[in-house]
């Protein structure tokens, strides 16, 4: 697993979490929505997710 892979797999993890403490937000979200995670200041994730 290279760094973006890693990256990309932690933040989808903490999501999820998120998603399970917060379900009024997880409800706010539209059937078949894409989230896409960002972080900022780096720039090695975000030039990883234009690819």
């Amino acid at each position: 697993m290279n760094t973006f892979e890693l990256k990309n797999s932690e933040l989808i993890s903490e999501f999820d979490k998120y998603v399970v403490e917060h379900p009024e937000f997880a409800r706010k979200l539209p059937y078949g929505a894409h989230i896409v995670l960002q972080v900022d200041g780096d720039n090695e994730l975000t030039n990883g997710l234009r690819t």
